[in-house]
């Protein structure tokens, strides 16, 4: 029996520098109720059991990326996961390669 529906999770794409706080998501399950979500960053559980919100633990201020997952666990030992993809960019390099390509045509 399945417990939890997981919620879709795309991917956010910032430029860095950029102030962020994770949006979270939502937990539903057909029977239990009050869930915790777990989270993850790069395959790291973050601060306090994996309690602390994932932007604690992101530094925003370099390019990168980071995959973040979202766990949560009903009272039937059913888990439900979703897994979401922050994307850390560097608009001047973006812009550099952007237009090195364009003079290469």
């Amino acid at each position: 029996r399945i417990g939890i529906v997981a919620p879709v999770v795309g991917f956010i794409e910032i430029e860095a520098g950029t102030a962020w706080v994770d949006p979270g998501v939502t937990v539903i399950d057909n029977i239990s109720e009050n869930l915790g979500i777990y989270y993850a960053v790069d395959g790291i559980e973050t601060q306090n059991g994996g309690r602390e919100l994932p932007h604690t633990q992101i530094d925003t201020s370099i390019a990168d990326a980071h995959t973040i997952t979202y766990r949560s666990t009903d009272q039937a030992e059913n888990t439900g996961q979703a897994v979401r993809t922050l994307k850390i960019i560097n608009p001047s390099v973006n812009s550099i390669q952007a237009s090195s390509t364009d003079e290469s045509l």
